[in-house]
């Protein structure tokens, strides 16, 4: 027993955030309840959007002196998180997600294992893995053959090799109190990896000590965010960067090598996984995807303005989409975060373009005039509010996608190329659409492009569209899609992975199934 050896008793605070799920949750707080160490606090943040948990707490809780129960309506998922690490008095602290599971002797045995080993700075154990109902799956989840105390910088080292949490979920460690801070950056930094870069910062201090016996459950099931749709791509740029750090800091050539070389296969890993992503992603759970994109792309560009230039040293054939992104480029950002993005290329604009342009554009837009190498648009952008990006380089596309990275609110991104000509109403026909097939559903909006006069499909199937859907056309024979001028929804530039040449746009969309769809109604003239 733990008294034989130590009676001081520290105190350890169980730390249960949770949200909409008092099912889940009263389970998660019988076993904190269970716990054989008598000394605990159990403080629980409610940020749920109803009354339920609450009133579980009220009926049944309410003469338990070891809870410490606040309702947070309105906190977002970290200020739950963050506002527990900040309330917590004991010694130890260890979260139990709502969904989660601790074995009775979790506590006791954890504490027991730090007090006998001095110079631990973090204790995690097997857990076991359950589903939706608490059934176990196979077996339970073991990082380590044996048992003991292990070193934190080849812990550290291993976890860079196998890019996987050995460590555990926050729910497995019990963790000292005076590390907190460690947990609290990434987690405020709603880092999808927090765990990982909470325990690797912790080991730089000291030793892992490892139990064999499985000591909570982690529940697996569709509601976590682990489960939306752009989790595998974002943790996948999230590893670049942690293995990125790890490169920065490296004495050992040797060492430094091989960490570049796994950021570069985990980079193309996330890079393709960018942009396979299901095209439904845009219909099914879509507040959800548009969230995960942004993130994905923060993450993406977070990796290529740290490590392109010892990436590209590499010489992979793999990695040749890197000179989409990066280039040098100066920008004047007068922008106002709208929903669509104007991107206008800038070589041969002259003043009427610009007052033609100026009479085509809302309120809606944001407009960026893009340049390469020495041009005096500049004076011209300011006259009209607009943004200017000029380059520094001859690569097109890094313009492109730099103006989209620097609009990160755009929904919709039209291109225009100076010297093309559009009849009046093109860019709103475009963007009515748009917002005709998103109301529909049942397409996946890819790229639309205005119908120049005289075009006629060559397939029968695209003969005799009905009145009710003559906004769009699948243009898959549509051979040489002129993206002079066009409108990408933001869902399809970042599952392509940016700007890309024209017949990759076009065979992207037919594998993917994505509309490649025309605006009957903008009626625009094209340059032949």
């Amino acid at each position: 027993m733990l008294e034989t050896f130590d009676s001081s008793l520290p105190l350890v605070s169980i730390l249960i955030p949770t949200h909409n799920r008092p099912e889940f949750f009263r389970s998660a707080l019988e076993s904190a309840l269970a716990q054989t160490y008598p000394n605990i606090e159990i403080v629980i943040s409610d940020n749920s959007d109803d009354d339920r948990t609450a009133e579980l707490i009220k009926e049944r809780y309410s003469m338990e002196s070891r809870i410490f129960y606040k309702r947070n309506p309105g906190f977002s998922y970290v200020e739950n998180w963050c506002w527990l690490l900040d309330r917590a008095k004991g010694e130890y602290f260890n979260y139990l997600f709502d969904d989660d599971l601790f074995e009775p002797q979790k506590i006791a045995r954890m504490v027991e294992t730090f007090q006998r080993n001095p110079g631990t700075v973090l204790v995690s154990s097997c857990r076991f893995v359950i589903d939706e109902d608490g059934e176990p799956w196979d077996g339970n989840v073991r990082s380590f053959e044996h048992e003991g105390r292990m070193s934190g910088q080849e812990v550290i080292k291993k976890i860079f090799q196998t890019q996987l949490n050995l460590i555990g979920e926050y729910t497995t460690v019990l963790v000292p109190t005076r590390y907190r801070s460690f947990v609290r950056t990434p987690i405020a930094r709603k880092s999808i990896l927090a765990d990982v870069e909470s325990w690797t910062a912790i080991l730089r201090r000291g030793d892992l000590y490892w139990l064999n016996e499985p000591l909570s459950s982690f529940r697996q099931h569709g509601g976590q965010g682990s489960a939306l749709p752009f989790a595998e791509a974002q943790g996948a740029f999230r590893w670049c960067s942690l293995l990125g750090r790890e490169f920065r800091l490296g004495q050992d050539p040797a060492q430094q090598a091989a960490l570049l070389i796994r950021l570069a296969l985990r980079l193309c890993v996330g890079y393709n996984r960018w942009c396979e992503l299901q095209k439904n992603c845009t219909r099914i759970n879509a507040s959800a995807a548009v969230a995960g994109q942004k993130e994905s792309e923060k993450e993406f560009f977070r990796v290529v303005d740290d490590y392109a230039q010892p990436l590209f040293e590499l010489n992979m054939p793999e990695l040749a989409f890197l000179s989409h992104f990066t280039g040098r480029a100066d920008f004047t950002d007068r922008s106002g975060a709208r929903h669509a993005l104007l991107i206008v290329h800038g070589k041969d604009l002259s003043l009427q373009d610009m007052e033609q342009l100026a009479g085509e554009v809302t309120e809606d837009f944001d407009v960026c005039i893009v340049a390469q190498g020495a041009s005096d648009l500049e004076v011209l952008a300011a006259k009209f509010g607009w943004s200017f990006l000029q380059g520094h380089s001859g690569e097109e596309l890094f313009l492109w996608n730099t103006a989209v990275r620097l609009h990160p609110e755009a929904e919709v991104i039209l291109r225009y190329d100076a010297g093309s000509r559009l009849r009046r109403g093109a860019f709103l026909a475009m963007l009515s659409c748009f917002s005709y097939m998103q109301a529909e559903r049942r397409y996946a909006v890819g790229c639309i492009l205005p119908l120049p006069d005289g075009f006629r499909p060559a397939s029968a199937k695209l003969q005799g569209i009905s009145a009710e859907s003559e906004a769009v056309y699948t243009l898959v024979n549509y051979r040489r899609p002129s993206l002079a001028v066009c409108l990408l929804t933001r869902s399809f530039w970042t599952q392509l992975g940016g700007f890309q040449p024209e017949d990759v746009i076009r065979e992207y969309c037919i594998e993917q199934g994505y509309v490649l769809a025309a605006a009957k109604k903008a009626i625009a003239l094209l340059p032949q």
